[in-house]
């Protein structure tokens, strides 16, 4: 989920978190997180975003391909 901070804040700190819940357990899934704390403007998080779920994704096949 994505939620983005707007730039109109102009250097405010603001804390945003999401959560999920779920219907039953899964004991086997790990969540995944994305700290976006440099960047100057929502555009340069949104594209560091973008680019951490490349990344992740990525390593997620390759570690499949793996086992």
């Amino acid at each position: 989920m994505h939620i983005p901070t707007k730039n109109s804040i102009c250097g405010e700190v603001v804390s945003t978190t999401a959560f999920v819940l779920a219907l039953r357990h899964l004991p086997t899934y790990q969540g995944g997180y994305f700290r976006l704390v440099d960047g100057n403007s929502e555009a340069e998080k949104a594209a560091m975003f973008t680019a951490a779920q490349r990344q992740a994704g990525a390593a997620q096949v390759a570690n499949a391909e793996g086992q």
